[in-house]
C-alpha cells in the first residue's frame, strides 16, 4: 500500500467498510463486544480485512466510546454514524459519502466478522476479474445472498447519493444485471449474530472445526 490505512481516499483505493453502529439490543451488549478466540468480533473483522491488504474504517454508532475503549482497533479510520437510529443503511451511507473515490468498498457487517480470509480474497479476485458491466461481487450459496458485498466506484457514488433513511438495497437491487453472485460455502457469509442463542449456535460451530475453531 501506498498510504495510511486510515487515510481518506485519494483515487483507486480498496477499503474494507466494518458496520458496527447497532444498537444490539436483542444481543444485550454491542456484538462488536462479543468475544472468540481471545479476540473481539470486531478485532477479528478488523483482522481479516487488514490480511486481506484491505485499507480498515469502522463505523460506529451505538456504545461508540465503550467500544473504542475495550477494542484494539490499531490504526483503523472511526466513522460515527450520526443517526443509527436509522439503521443499518445509515453507515453504509455514511461509509460511502467518506469513500467517495475509492475504486473498491468492501461493506461489511460485524455479524459477518468470521468470514474466512481465503473466502474473502476469493471474493476480491472475482471482482478484480469480473466482466464489463459488472458493478458489485456477493457470495451466494446458490439460494441466499451473503456478506460481504463488494462495490465499485459507480456504486460508491450511487450509495452516497442516497438519503440516510433510504434502505441501500434499493441500489444493490437496482439492476441484477450488474451483480456477480460468487459460489461460497463458508457458513459466516450467511449468518446472523442477533441473539445469545445466535451467538452459542455460531460458539458451538467453530468448536467443532479442527483445530478447536479458530477463525
Amino acid at each position: 500500500m501506498n498510504a495510511h490505512p486510515s487515510a481518506p481516499p485519494r483515487g483507486g483505493e480498496r477499503i474494507a467498510l466494518i458496520l458496527s453502529a447497532g444498537r444490539s439490543s436483542r444481543m444485550g451488549l454491542p456484538k462488536a463486544l462479543l468475544s472468540l478466540e481471545s479476540r473481539t468480533l470486531l478485532e477479528t473483522a478488523v483482522g481479516v480485512c487488514r490480511e486481506c491488504g484491505l485499507w480498515t474504517w469502522v463505523v460506529l454508532g451505538f456504545e461508540a466510546d465503550r467500544i473504542r475503549t475495550q477494542v484494539a482497533l490499531g490504526d483503523a479510520r472511526i466513522l460515527v454514524n450520526p443517526d443509527p437510529d436509522l439503521g443499518q443503511s445509515s453507515s453504509v451511507v455514511c461509509g460511502a459519502r467518506a469513500a467517495l473515490g475509492a475504486g473498491l468498498l468492501c461493506v461489511l457487517p460485524v455479524d459477518h466478522a468470521l468470514l474466512e480470509a481465503k473466502s474473502l480474497r476469493g471474493l476480491l479476485r472475482s471482482f478484480d476479474e469480473r466482466g464489463q458491466g459488472i458493478e458489485i461481487v456477493v457470495p451466494s450459496d446458490g439460494v441466499r445472498r451473503g456478506h460481504p458485498a463488494l462495490v465499485s466506484s459507480a456504486i460508491i457514488e450511487e450509495l452516497a447519493s442516497l438519503a440516510s433513511d433510504r434502505p441501500a438495497h434499493d441500489v444493490i437491487r437496482r439492476d441484477p444485471a450488474r451483480i456477480l453472485h460468487v459460489f461460497c460455502e463458508d457458513p459466516a457469509a450467511f449468518e446472523d449474530i442477533d441473539t445469545p442463542e445466535d451467538w452459542q449456535a455460531v460458539l458451538a460451530r467453530h468448536r467443532a472445526r479442527p483445530g478447536g475453531g479458530s477463525p
